[in-house]
């Protein structure tokens, strides 16, 4: 049974994103009036714009939770390997930036890689910086990867070693959007096809396999 996961409006950790720009608008809008400057008045309101388009970047909309295993992301998919239980997903920067939990379990492992900042899309892009999560559930360890791209050069995990997480929990967010893979246990086929879009949480991605041959 679906339900909607978390209640939210922007995610977790760009508060100051939003902050920022939103200051200095008030600021410049005060000065200009005080001064009577066309100019000031002018950059107040480009700096509300800026603010209006973070909000818009990162928001963080509740979601009815999917059945199976689920999308940890926003995008397109990039990337099935049916041999390896492989899926990655490009999330373009108009891409809701949280990423949720695709299975029910406990945290086992929690590691930041440095790397470069290669297109999300292209092959040198596993060797990006990146964050990688291992989920201890059911049907055994799944690994979720958020990786940096050329736009995206930051990744907040908001999960830590030990945590239980629910399917469609929020695990974490990438700034400006970018990459994530999937390491899907051998019980688990994957459903989705390459180049369909899917939504976090929502978006079934995967199911079980009850009889391997």
């Amino acid at each position: 049974m679906s339900f909607l996961c978390c209640q939210s409006v922007i995610a977790k950790g760009a508060f100051h994103w939003i902050a920022i720009p939103l200051l200095i608008g008030i600021f410049a809008t005060v000065a200009s009036i005080q001064h009577m400057s066309f100019p000031l008045y002018f950059v107040a309101n480009a700096f509300f714009l800026i603010a209006v388009l973070m909000m818009i970047f990162f928001r963080d909309p509740p979601r009815a939770i999917g059945k199976g295993i689920v999308s940890p992301a926003d995008g397109k998919v990039l990337k099935v390997d049916h041999k390896s239980g492989e899926l990655s997903i490009f999330m373009n920067i108009h891409n809701v930036h949280v990423n949720r939990a695709p299975i029910e379990g406990k945290v086992v492992e929690v590691e930041r890689f440095p790397g470069g900042h290669s297109p999300a899309y292209s092959e040198k892009a596993r060797k990006n910086e990146r964050v990688e999560i291992t989920i201890m559930s059911r049907l055994g360890p799944m690994k979720v990867i958020q990786i940096a791209g050329l736009v995206a050069r930051r990744i907040v995990p908001y999960v830590r070693h030990g945590m239980y997480l629910q399917k469609g929990q929020r695990i974490g967010m990438i700034v400006f959007g970018s990459g994530v893979t999937v390491e899907m246990p051998d019980r688990v086929r994957i459903i989705v096809k390459e180049g369909q879009k899917v939504r976090a949480g929502e978006t079934s991605v995967g199911e079980v396999v009850h009889d391997l041959d």
